[in-house]
């Protein structure tokens, strides 16, 4: 039998009598036991990181935006309590300064409303700093068994930071290849090239545009996040991509009667194919197919030799 399992054990174990003996002392820590040993032999304990772009920019979108970034949260925190895990967030609110909103509070104590004094666009864009400082802080946050997830939203390009793209992309990189799951969401640009520089794989980045694409963008999110958070701690996160689908959604596609879906589970080969270029993409482009095998060949014309057919 497993350490583990001793420990959770002697946390539910009933006498003769059917109760646990117990001080009133010792119920707090318990419980505490308990819950830890729950989310090691279920869902993980998950660490959610946000850095939101309050820029002069972000004008143009402000109401949509932080809407948005409401309901991502109100999400979040329904679907944690169908969960075993604990859920903790941070939100960071940047323009040419970052401004730690929430750190690494649990979910459950995350205020029902985000304050709109966080959100009021001002400013230049301070990315690549606020990005590099909110990743470190999580790395020395979160102990091993905690998976995480880093989520940056941008109507630009940096022009207030120190350090630079390239800096944030080895950084976007190490935390990638260390199983934490980091998804960019961009307006005004190429997503896909925009978060290739700063390290972002392209199935993690998204185009958004203004109106209800922000709020189908970070849905879209929010169905990925909920993956990780059902997934054994054990386990290594799950890969997601963004759909051909969700993509358009956000790019101002009318979907009102499309439900947001998910992002799409990777974790086996499915490869986006083009009329015009068979070759697996590893991602679908605008204008790509849905991921799946290439649609088959068109069968031969049918033709017949009339000198043939017989009078």
């Amino acid at each position: 039998m497993s350490k583990t399992s001793l420990t959770c054990l002697s946390a539910v174990k009933r006498g003769a009598d059917g109760k646990r003996p117990q001080l009133d002392s010792e119920k707090s820590e318990s419980q505490n036991d308990l819950k830890r040993c729950l989310s090691n032999a279920g869902d993980s304990n998950v660490d959610i990181a946000i850095a939101f772009d309050r820029s002069g920019s972000m004008g143009s979108i402000e109401k949509e935006a932080r809407d948005a970034l409401q309901n991502f949260i109100n999400s979040i925190k329904d679907e944690s309590k169908n969960t075993n895990g604990d859920i903790r967030l941070t939100l960071i609110t940047f323009d040419n300064k970052a401004t730690v909103v929430y750190d690494g509070l649990d979910i459950e104590e995350v205020p029902a409303e985000v304050d709109e004094k966080y959100t009021q666009p001002r400013g230049s864009t301070r990315l690549c700093d606020t990005a590099l400082e909110m990743v470190t802080a999580q790395e020395e946050r979160c102990y091993k068994e905690w998976k995480r997830v880093v989520v940056i939203l941008t109507d630009g390009a940096d022009n207030a930071s120190h350090n630079t793209s390239a800096t944030l992309h080895d950084k976007i990189t190490e935390a990638e290849n260390n199983d934490v799951t980091c998804i960019f969401l961009a307006s005004n640009q190429d997503a896909i090239h925009s978060g290739a520089i700063y390290g972002f794989s392209p199935g993690h980045a998204i185009t958004f545009s203004g109106g209800r694409g922000t709020g189908h963008a970070l849905g879209a999110v929010s169905g990925g996040i909920r993956n990780v958070m059902n997934t054994q701690s054990s386990e290594p996160s799950p890969h997601f991509e963004f759909t051909q689908l969700q993509r358009e959604c956000s790019q101002g596609v009318d979907c009102s009667n499309v439900e947001n879906s998910v992002l799409q589970d990777t974790s086996t080969t499915r490869d986006c194919y083009s009329p015009e270029n068979p070759t697996p993409l590893g991602y679908c482009p605008a204008g790509g197919l849905l991921p799946g095998p290439p649609p088959p060949p068109a069968p031969p014309a049918l033709t017949r030799n009339m000198s043939e057919v017989e009078k």
